[in-house]
């Protein structure tokens, strides 16, 4: 249960950012609060125990998110822009309709987390670890998942225009219906169980950012085929982030600076 006084002081961000300033060493224990809907605009929830809150409907623009515990918290339709979340615990946490637009959720935990129809426009996900979650339906044009895992994630019907996905895992990952025009592939680490087979994309880029363009005269094309042609099987490829990342790689297929 949350420390009641702590309850009291986060919902005045003003003198709750002056708390925290003055008593460095306090761990905030907001477990379980519910401060739905609340102005938490600029607050500095660093190293903040927030597991199973509810933070629906709040305005957490431009706060301070780091090292974070929030574990199974509620942030549907809650606007997270610009918030520095590096490091934080977010796995089976709700993103539903959240706005994440330029939000750096960089070496983040987001496991299984829900963040269908969430607005992750140029947001940072470098090297965080997304395994299962759910991206269904987001706008995520030019989100940045550099060396992020991703495997089993459901990419369906999201928009991944001019997305980074360099140097991602994407083992057992579905991108069915998804929009991948002018994404960044160098790198990527897909294997059989991969969905890539319908999806939207008239050019990716690959190879030092070569420009590669995708022949089809269907609205879904099937980008294995395509990947095909420039990747190689390799099953001793080294994973680069998660060393439990996969229960088996069968049959990797690495869009690297070594294919073909």
């Amino acid at each position: 249960m949350a420390n009641s006084h702590h309850v009291s002081l986060v919902k005045n961000p003003s003198v709750w950012n002056d708390w925290r300033w003055r008593n460095p060493d306090i761990i905030p224990d907001l477990r379980g609060a519910d401060l739905s809907g609340s102005d938490l605009r600029g607050i500095n929830l660093a190293d903040a125990d927030l597991y199973g809150a509810n933070l629906s409907g709040c305005n957490l623009v431009e706060a301070d998110l780091t090292k974070a515990n929030c574990y199974q918290v509620n942030f549907r339709q809650a606007d997270l822009s610009n918030a520095n979340c590096y490091k934080g615990c977010f796995s089976f946490a709700n993103f539903q309709e959240a706005n994440l637009t330029e939000a750096d959720f960089s070496v983040a935990s987001l496991e299984s987390a829900n963040l269908h129809n969430a607005n992750l426009k140029d947001c940072y996900l470098i090297k965080a670890s997304l395994k299962n979650a759910n991206l269904s339906h987001t706008y995520s044009r030019g989100a940045t998942f550099t060396e992020a895992n991703l495997s089993g994630v459901n990419f369906t019907y999201a928009d991944l225009r001019d997305t980074d996905f360099s140097d991602t895992i994407v083992f057992y990952t579905d991108f069915t219906g998804a929009n991948l025009t002018g994404a960044y592939l160098e790198g990527w680490c897909l294997n059989e169980y991969t969905q890539i087979g319908e999806v939207i994309c008239e050019y990716y880029y690959w190879l030092n950012r070569q420009k590669k363009e995708v022949f089809s005269k269907s609205a879904l094309v099937d980008l294995s085929q395509e990947l095909s042609l420039i990747s190689q099987t390799n099953s001793s490829i080294t994973i680069p982030v998660y060393s439990d990342s996969s229960p088996s790689q069968g049959g990797v297929l690495p869009l690297s600076s070594s294919s073909s």
